[in-house]
């Protein structure tokens, strides 16, 4: 009995660090640190549909394995994903930053979305879906690099 108590305690701290520090990106301190993370996330959202566009390409061109362009279009929204997610994760510091949040936040999410309709039509091997889904990245692609440009 006393052995599991005397686990219990180091298992039980361990366990409400890794719940508290879980949820936590840190900190952004000044508005230009927030807005250096966002036009970091457009880097990467620029990156994840350029990649994904070109693996998907060439998917439909027959100059590409299967497995490797579900590879590649799975890992770049993945990668898109988590940067999004690790903007977000963060609070505003300032009303202009918040003002910022909120114009990227859809723009952003869109981007994601088109990277996951074409990991889902590469998944089901549908050409249609695919290339429809590769349509579907220039909007998102546009709207991610003007927000770049912007806030860069």
């Amino acid at each position: 009995m006393d052995t599991v108590r005397s686990r219990a305690g180091p298992l039980a701290v361990l366990a409400l660090v890794l719940v508290v520090t879980s949820g936590c990106v840190g900190p952004t301190l000044t508005a230009h640190g927030y807005r250096d993370r966002v036009v970091y996330t457009a880097g990467q959202l620029s990156s994840a549909i350029a990649t994904t566009d070109l693996a998907g390409r060439l998917q439909l061109d027959h100059k590409a394995i299967l497995a490797l362009t579900n590879v590649v279009v799975s890992q770049a929204e993945s990668d898109a994903d988590d940067a999004t997610t690790a903007l977000f994760t963060r609070q505003p510091p300032t009303s202009d930053s918040l003002a910022l949040y909120e114009r990227v936040r859809q723009p952003f999410q869109d981007a994601v979305d088109a990277l996951r309709a074409v990991r889902i039509a590469v998944r089901r091997e549908d050409r249609e879906a695919l290339r429809a889904g590769l349509a579907g990245l220039a909007g998102p692609a546009q709207q991610v690099s003007e927000i770049q440009q912007a806030a860069g």
